[in-house]
């Protein structure tokens, strides 16, 4: 709610996925006076089997993203500034900035906050949230990661309290 960056449309956009993959899905575009937002829910259908998790690596789609996670928001002006996802690994784009996210693992969250000293071509990818391991490529190149310092306490704060 930024009063410099007013919302000026709000409408829902298609959700694609195999059959089988979502139980539901939805997803909204924002558009605002100087960027626009995406944001995509998603519930994992139930196995067929009728017991145990949702199948792993099932991706879904909207707007341009394919992604695993059950919530992704993208945030672009010119290209993507700001993503976020919840209980997902895996986050492309197919546009001509692509972007392509991938972590080792399923993360709970996660929060990238693209920096920019030159041009429109992210430098680097601030991240917060649990990216040990990730990779963060933009057009085909890999942008370095810098971890949010709270993140790192938190981690430290943790082996501390364990030991």
């Amino acid at each position: 709610m930024n009063p410099a960056n007013e919302v000026l449309t709000v409408e829902q956009i298609p959700v694609w996925a195999h059959a089988g993959v979502l139980a539901r899905g939805v997803g909204v575009r924002i558009a605002r006076t100087h960027s626009v937002d995406l944001f995509g829910l998603a519930a994992p259908a139930a196995p067929a089997s009728g017991g145990g998790p949702a199948r792993s690596g099932q991706t879904w789609r909207f707007a341009g993203y394919e992604t695993d996670a059950r919530m992704l928001f993208c945030r672009a002006t010119d290209s993507v500034s700001r993503l976020a996802l919840v209980d997902g690994s895996i986050v492309r784009s197919a546009d001509r900035h692509a972007l392509n996210v991938q972590l080792p693992r399923e993360a709970p969250d996660l929060h990238l906050d693209f920096s920019r000293r030159r041009g429109t071509q992210p430098v680097a990818a601030r991240v917060g949230g649990q990216a040990f391991g990730a990779l963060v490529q933009f057009g085909g190149r890999e942008l370095p990661i810098a971890v949010e310092r709270r993140a790192l306490a938190r981690a430290t704060a943790r082996r501390t309290l364990a030991h």
